[in-house]
């Protein structure tokens, strides 16, 4: 299973008025925007099908190597 929590790669909101206000600092440039984007491109990178494909194989080789 590879469940992570997403952390800063998403902006969250509770109700309508920090919608609004995460959507200001989006249209303003505020560095929170910068901040959420690296965030995300880093959740992808680390998330990405290669390396997760890998770390599915790397666990069925620790299976294998513990039937023997």
């Amino acid at each position: 299973p590879h469940i992570q929590p997403l952390g800063e790669a998403v902006m969250k909101f509770s109700d309508m008025e920090e919608l609004k206000n995460r959507l200001f600092s989006v249209f303003e440039g505020k560095s929170i925007v910068n901040e959420t984007l690296k965030a995300a491109e880093e959740y992808v990178i680390r998330n990405s099908k290669e390396k997760v494909a890998q770390e599915y194989i790397e666990l069925f080789k620790k299976l294998m190597k513990g039937r023997n």
